[in-house]
């Protein structure tokens, strides 16, 4: 969950309207500390994205997250290499990036602001198809920071790095 002015907002991987295929594609919503709860996007699925599996991330108000899935075709998954997204506290959606093996796939980390641009890890795709760590501009403008290389070295990041006093740190 992520608080914005008292109220929480969150994703679901699952449930939503609208998606194809009977699929279940995801959502996001809003919910006040008494329990009121609205959906304020069902993802689509194609190029909108879905499964969003990761909490978003509240940078000047407004939050910011990924998709696993959806956005473009790629080699590395049949289901989309995946999204970053921006949206509203009133639910304007707007798809900022969509993944595409080279520049990473299926990024499960979600999102970390250090300093008003976003950092995220991607769990595939890159040169050697074992993850990446990438930043992200509020525009949607991504830059690739770090390939894993071997498995001997890492590869596959699940969580986001943390920003501490201007260095990232992460797993993988």
């Amino acid at each position: 969950m992520t608080e914005v002015d008292g109220t929480l907002y969150g994703t679901t991987s699952g449930g939503g309207t609208g998606c194809p295929s009977n699929r279940s594609c995801g959502t996001v919503y809003r919910i006040s500390t008494s329990g009121e709860e609205t959906v304020l996007h069902s993802f689509a699925g194609g190029t909108d994205g879905y499964y969003a599996f990761a909490p978003l991330v509240n940078m000047k108000g407004t939050l910011y997250g990924t998709t696993v899935n959806g956005g473009a075709a790629c080699t590395s998954s049949s289901d989309g290499c995946g999204t970053v997204f921006s949206i509203s506290t009133t639910g304007k959606e707007t798809v900022l990036h969509r993944f595409n093996d080279d520049d990473g796939s299926s990024p499960f980390a979600g999102l970390t602001d250090a300093n008003g641009t976003l950092y995220g890890a991607a769990s595939f795709g890159g040169a050697t198809g074992r993850g990446l760590i990438y930043s992200m501009s509020a525009t949607g403008v991504e830059t690739v920071l770090h390939t894993f290389r071997h498995n001997s070295t890492g590869s596959m990041p699940a969580a986001p790095p943390i920003d501490v006093k201007g260095t990232l740190y992460g797993t993988t």
